[in-house]
């Protein structure tokens, strides 16, 4: 059986990244919305890698899959809590894009850890075993999912 990685809260999380809706872990979230919550992880994971610390609109709402004046709405939400900057380059015909502010950094670092301690005490309760599998039956029913689609020829297939 598959060892948890409990050295990398990110992972941990990320697998549990479904349940950032639930009603359940509500009461986690005191320092940012689960929204903002993922979007700064996004932002984070943007800069870790591709070294830039510039994630452009353009490209977040490509990886959203959202339109741009959604996009655009969001970012103005994230610069009015003081998330991110939202500035240009040049006269702004070569993108706008976002950074992180350090506030927003702080904040998604707590969030993090009360996330990840929150995700530990329940794979505790349910038992590290129980947990890992579930994943993995997780993961498989996805594969079929997505075998199903391209099968029916239906939407691109849904990344685990």
């Amino acid at each position: 059986m598959t060892e948890l990685d409990r050295s990398n809260p990110l992972r941990l999380t990320s697998n549990a990244g479904k349940l950032l809706a639930s009603q359940t872990i509500q009461h986690l979230f005191q320092t940012m919305s689960p929204a903002d919550y993922v979007l700064m992880w996004m932002l984070a994971k943007h800069t870790h890698d591709t070294g830039s610390e510039k994630f452009y609109l353009k490209d977040l709402a490509q990886d959203l899959q959202l339109p741009m004046p959604q996009v655009s709405k969001i970012a103005k939400n994230l610069q009015s809590k003081g998330l991110v900057l939202w500035t240009h380059d040049g006269l702004g015909q070569e993108g706008t894009y976002l950074q992180l502010t350090e506030s927003a950094m702080d904040c998604a670092l707590e969030q993090r850890q009360r996330l990840s301690g929150f995700i530990h005490r329940v794979v505790d309760a349910f038992g590290q075993e129980r947990f890992v599998r579930l994943l993995g039956d997780i993961v498989q029913l996805e594969e079929v999912m997505n075998q199903q689609a391209q099968e029916e020829g239906g939407p691109h297939a849904v990344e685990p």
